[in-house]
């Protein structure tokens, strides 16, 4: 049922929730409440969403990338070269901590699915943590909770995993972030 005063959207070809929430002055909480959703990244071109206003510009998908900082070393990336595999949030050698929004595009032409993963900074291989089988450019990937690790220095890794089952060598994308 459509609360008091609110209106209808449609959602559109790379909408996520936090793109619609930012845009019509909500949060992903109350929409998903408003909407009883059970999975936030789970929302679909043409779904009808209840929003307390309609958005009165385009829903805007993509995250800003400000410049690096300098000092900020370039080893705390590895791979990142496609454009459509990509990590923008959080950023090379941010203090992060909780749960922990990952942003960025994991989606190439012959697309399966694509997975998020984390390791501590010593260790060598990576613990699969998601898997999400939609593609996404420019927004909303997965949420990380970082308390389940211990503190320091972690690589977060999105890989995209297309239709043969294989990775192909630049869907893949990592970042070092600091636990707290």
């Amino acid at each position: 049922m459509l609360p008091s005063g609110w209106a209808v959207y449609t959602v559109q070809p790379g909408n996520t929730l936090f793109s619609i929430a930012r845009a019509v002055g909500s949060t992903v909480n109350e929409l998903s409440a408003a909407n009883c959703l059970t999975n936030a990244d789970l929302i679909i071109t043409g779904d009808q969403l209840f929003v307390p206003e309609l958005p009165e510009e385009p829903v805007v998908t993509g995250v800003p990338v400000q410049g690096r900082p300098s000092g900020e070393s370039s080893s705390l990336v590895v791979g990142c070269s496609d454009p459509n595999v990509k990590i923008l949030a959080p950023r090379p050698g941010d203090r992060v901590e909780g749960m922990i929004p990952i942003l960025g595009s994991a989606s190439l032409s012959n697309f399966w699915y694509y997975r998020i993963e984390v390791r501590p900074d010593p260790a060598t291989i990576y613990n699969f943590y998601a898997r999400y089988e939609q593609p996404v450019v420019d927004g909303f990937l997965s949420m990380v909770d970082s308390t389940i690790f211990d503190e320091g220095l972690h690589w977060i890794r999105v890989s995209v995993i297309d239709r043969t089952g294989g990775i192909p060598e630049t869907a893949v994308c990592s970042v070092a972030v600091i636990f707290d």
